[in-house]
C-alpha cells in the first residue's frame, strides 16, 4: 500500500494533485507509525486543520505527529536559538519571512539542534509542496539531511509565489533531489 511506503521511504516525492487524496495519504501514513513522532509541515493555517482534522478522524494519537506551517515552524526554530539562528525579527511581514527561513536554517547548521530534532522526530511530510517558494525549499533541504522528508504536491498547481522568493522548479529543485515514489493516478 502506497501509505505505508511513504512511511517508511527516505527523501522522496510523490506527484498528487488536487482530489486525488494526498491529505487522506498523509494522514494513513502518520498512523503507521509505530514509534516516534512525525513532523507534518503545509502552508496554510487551512491545511494545518484539514491535516488535524483527517487524524482524528482516523484515529491517529497527537503523539505521533505535530502539524505546523512551514512558516511557524520555521520562525519557532529561529526564535528559540536567536544566538545560533541570528534572528533579529520578531513579527516579519512581507519579504522578511525569506530571511526567517534563512535564519531557521542557520540554527540547523549547530550539531545539538539537529540531535534534537533527529531525536524530536523519526520524518517529515511537507503537503502542497507546490507552493514552496526557493528560501522555503532550501530550509526543506536542511531537514533532508537530518531526517527522512517526504513530499507531496502537484507540479502543475503553484500558487503561492511571493515577491523576491519564486517557487520552487520541480525540474531543478526537486525531480534531481528527491526519489521518486510515484504519482497518485486515481481522485
Amino acid at each position: 500500500e502506497i501509505a505505508h511506503q511513504l512511511a517508511t521511504a527516505g527523501n522522496v516525492y510523490l506527484i498528487a494533485p488536487a482530489g486525488y487524496g494526498k491529505t487522506e495519504l498523509i494522514a494513513r501514513a502518520v498512523t503507521f507509525q509505530d514509534q516516534g513522532k512525525v513532523l507534518l509541515l503545509t502552508h496554510t493555517h487551512a491545511g494545518v486543520r484539514s491535516l488535524k482534522e483527517r487524524l482524528r478522524r482516523l484515529g491517529a494519537f497527537t503523539k505521533q505527529y505535530r502539524v505546523e506551517t512551514i512558516a511557524s515552524w520555521g520562525l519557532e526554530l529561529a526564535t528559540s536559538y536567536p544566538k545560533l539562528s541570528g534572528i533579529t525579527i520578531e513579527k516579519p511581514i512581507r519579504d522578511e519571512w525569506r530571511e526567517v527561513y534563512n535564519f531557521a536554517r542557520n540554527a540547523l547548521q549547530c550539531q545539538n539542534i539537529r540531535y534534537v530534532i533527529e531525536k524530536s522526530y523519526t520524518g517529515i511530510f511537507v503537503d502542497e509542496y507546490q507552493d514552496c517558494t526557493k528560501s522555503q525549499h532550501a530550509l526543506v533541504r536542511s531537514l533532508a539531511e537530518i531526517l527522512p522528508v517526504r513530499i507531496l504536491g502537484d507540479p502543475l498547481q503553484g500558487i503561492f509565489g511571493f515577491d523576491g522568493d519564486p517557487l520552487i522548479d520541480w525540474d531543478t529543485d526537486i525531480f534531481p533531489n528527491f526519489e521518486n515514489l510515484g504519482r497518485l493516478e486515481e481522485p
